[in-house]
């Protein structure tokens, strides 16, 4: 599944596809289908609408056997319904991607996973996971993956044992995602929009509100590690004041 122009056209799919359901305000409004084809490559349909917009791509790509992308190419329409197309390439040790804003290479030392700007596909979290917790990602950037929680987690009368893995690197505070026994994708969800395997749409409320305990409690963490507490007043001096009922400032 995809951190995941024109519509996705309707092909046949092999029997063993990975489906997904995309939901908002608790209804399906979409899916993420992958299955692998007969070269060898994933191929992955993704869509789903959301008040007349949202994301519309077919991508196909390669991955090694430890899940680090090879090849990409993905086309379609972002949210705001914007053609686009994006590929990338590893190959002899050299990254080379395109998409709207770069046409890029560089060369690679060590494992690498592209995380690509309009679209993405493979298995981002088993990848970092497969590579000790720690990787590399392009165009720049390191991710690290933590499994904060692990619990068994029911649903059409079979039990599931779950992860939910803090990822951190992608930007200001991690970003939490649920995998299965094997550290594939099971779920990514949130209060806008969620994506969960096919079936397991009932999961979203249990799953999110766990989720949410480690989400409060990394800022908790955060208040009580960096809360200053001065042992007199502070005094904010020499500074220019707005006064907001004339209108002008006044200055030191």
């Amino acid at each position: 599944m995809g951190l995941i122009a024109g519509t996705a056209p309707a092909v046949a799919q092999a029997p063993d596809t990975i489906s997904y359901s995309v939901i908002m305000g608790g209804n399906i409004k979409g899916y993420s289908k992958t299955w692998k084809q007969a070269d060898g490559s994933w191929r992955n349909h993704y869509q789903f609408n959301d008040r007349g917009r949202g994301d519309s791509t077919v991508a196909v790509y390669r991955e090694s056997e430890k899940g680090l992308l090879t090849s990409l190419h993905i086309e379609g329409v972002d949210y705001m319904k914007t053609p686009f197309k994006e590929s990338f390439s590893l190959e002899n040790g050299m990254a080379r991607w395109k998409n709207p804003a770069e046409d890029e290479q560089q060369k690679v030392d060590g494992p690498v996973f592209y995380l690509g700007l309009k679209g993405g596909a493979g298995n981002f979290t088993k990848a970092i996971i497969n590579h000790g917790g720690t990787l590399n990602l392009l165009p720049s950037g390191t991710a690290t993956a933590k499994v904060v929680h692990k619990g068994s987690y029911t649903y059409n009368g079979a039990s599931r044992n779950l992860s939910l893995v803090a990822l951190e690197g992608l930007g200001f505070t991690p970003v939490y995602t649920w995998v299965d026994e094997r550290n594939e994708d099971f779920a990514n969800v949130s209060d806008w929009v969620s994506t969960i395997i096919t079936g397991a749409e009932s999961l979203v409320e249990p799953l999110l509100k766990k989720q949410k305990e480690f989400e409060a409690s990394f800022f908790t963490n955060l208040a009580q590690q960096y809360t200053q507490k001065p042992a007199k007043g502070i005094c904010i001096s020499d500074v220019n004041l707005f006064d907001a009922v004339s209108g002008k400032w006044q200055p030191h």
